[in-house]
């Protein structure tokens, strides 16, 4: 019965391990989203001209350097809107989901949440605004709101979320 319940231990251990790893793993990811993020946003701000659109793949894909001061995903919420606060919260939030979950999937969705909201509060709190560039259509009427890779991995991650959550 000792080594029963040694053996127990001892594979207990192992599991708790395995689970750290994967949730350094996680912080990893949301580290790198987050490096990518104001990597191109340096390059964006130093080498594109404000507000001009540079083609990158034939009227579909442009490079277009703007500054969002008073929204989210295109939606205005005025500027005396706590987003600092509001992102700050969801990133507390999100970090404490991902320091309790041991799920692979949702360790990667918390983690592109992670990384997207750190990278667009960091851009407020030093410039007090977001920098956008990646702009996306089929014609000049047509087009995306204009978003960059913080926003991408926040949209990817809520998309996801619903559909794992959807799927349990």
């Amino acid at each position: 019965m000792t080594m029963l319940m040694a053996g127990e231990t001892n594979e207990k251990i192992h599991n708790q391990k395995n689970i750290w790893s994967k949730r350094i793993t996680a912080l990893g990811i949301a580290s790198t989203i987050l490096i990518l993020d104001q990597l191109s946003k340096s390059l964006v701000v130093h080498n594109l001209k404000f507000l001009r659109s540079y083609e990158v793949l034939d009227g579909f894909f442009r490079l277009t350097y703007i500054r969002n001061p008073n929204s989210i995903f295109g939606i205005s919420l005025g500027s005396h809107f706590p987003y600092v606060w509001i992102s700050l919260a969801a990133s507390i939030m999100v970090l404490f989901f991902l320091l309790k979950e041991s799920r692979w999937r949702f360790l990667i969705v918390y983690a592109l949440l992670l990384g997207g909201a750190l990278g667009n509060m960091l851009d407020r709190l030093r410039w007090g605004e977001v920098v956008d560039f990646i702009d996306i259509g089929i014609s000049n009427s047509l087009r995306w709101a204009v978003f960059n890779v913080a926003d991408s991995a926040v949209t990817i991650s809520l998309i996801a979320l619903l559909i794992l959550l959807w799927r349990e």
